[in-house]
């Protein structure tokens, strides 16, 4: 197993906080009880482990691309990596289900922003697209699957 294939702990907390809860076998909780120490954690048993029923409270662990899945087919976000150069990263996030407005122009969900993050690794650069995704989310508190109804 490799540590940087999973989600970061903060990534982890963002996911459980807008709706994930694919069954993972890879957890975080707080160690000793303490929020400032965190433990990851692997299991035999697949579970959605996103819950504050344990004596702490533990957060789902996926994998950067099990993440990327259900960002796609939940909310109907997909991140892309490009390669730029030197070896080095950047993603773009793309929104599957534009909204139009009142006049019937179409618009993204997804925020501007200034030029494309320059990151050292590629699963440094999913990570950042993910939490972008996320954040976004958490503002817009609403998934895919409205969008669809609409």
């Amino acid at each position: 197993m490799r540590i940087e294939y999973y989600v970061c702990f903060e990534l982890a907390k963002k996911l459980k906080s807008c709706g994930f809860n694919e069954p993972c076998n890879t957890y975080y909780y707080y160690a000793y009880g303490d929020e400032n120490e965190d433990e990851f954690m692997e299991s035999s048993n697949a579970d959605d482990y996103n819950s504050d029923e344990w004596t702490s409270p533990h957060f789902s662990a996926p994998t950067l691309d099990r993440a990327l899945r259900w960002l796609r087919t939940v909310h109907g976000l997909h991140i892309s990596i490009s390669a730029v150069m030197g070896g080095r990263w950047t993603y773009e996030i793309q929104d599957l289900k534009p909204i139009h407005d009142d006049s019937g122009d179409c618009y993204s969900r997804i925020p501007e922003r200034d030029g494309y993050p320059v990151i050292d690794t590629y699963e440094a650069a999913l990570s950042a697209g993910i939490e972008v995704a996320v954040d976004a989310i958490v503002e817009w508190k609403h998934t895919y699957k409205d969008l669809k109804q609409s």
